[in-house]
């Protein structure tokens, strides 16, 4: 006999599952819960990393967590409402920044500066390329309003980002697209890493 059983998932957010008995599709409900709730507690204490451009970028490692200057990631828009070309922010061997962790997401961007009082869109890709990403939906996007004399005045800390966890070594890029073109944007991001 089939049973209905409401599993929760995130405070208030309430999932109906069909199970057959104690199980489901063979698997304790206990066990798959336990698994879930490990999951989120690990994503949520997982280690959080600031991460702004390497001084001296390489093939595989274009960020760095433990720059004493902070140097930003500058983006630049093309022509009317056109994505720039894209900016490399993490090379195969930037993730993981701890050994052990396998996954990790973007949390927040911080942005530093641009030259427009004006509306940017913000790209953020993962994959072989920005392109490939692009192609296969692997990507998020952000609207910021420009702000030259207080870059950061939409948030006193970074803007919050939703991206899925990516499993470490995954290339990420970002890019800016404004209807003005040839807009310029200075970033920096943080990175949380989990298992």
């Amino acid at each position: 006999m089939k049973k209905l059983l409401l599993i929760p998932v995130i405070l208030l957010l309430v999932i109906p599952v069909s199970v057959e008995a104690d199980n489901w599709n063979g698997v304790a409900i206990q066990d798959t819960l336990s698994a879930i709730l490990a999951h989120l507690d690990q994503h949520d204490h997982g280690r959080h990393w600031l991460m702004s451009k390497k001084a001296l970028q390489t093939g595989s490692s274009k960020a760095d967590s433990l720059a004493l200057s902070f140097y930003d990631f500058d983006l630049t828009a093309d022509a009317d409402s056109t994505f720039g070309t894209p900016v490399q922010l993490l090379g195969s061997s930037d993730t993981p920044v701890v050994s052990g962790f396998t996954l990790f997401d973007v949390h927040e961007v911080v942005i530093t500066a641009v030259n427009s009082d004006t509306l940017y869109k913000l790209r953020l890709a993962w994959g072989a390329s920005s392109e490939i990403g692009v192609a296969a939906n692997d990507y998020t996007d952000l609207w910021i309003w420009g702000d030259t004399t207080n870059p950061q005045s939409v948030s006193n800390s970074g803007l919050e980002v939703q991206i899925p966890s990516l499993a470490a070594g995954t290339l990420l890029w970002a890019s800016i697209a404004n209807a003005a073109g040839g807009q310029t944007m200075s970033m920096k991001f943080t990175l949380l890493e989990h298992n």
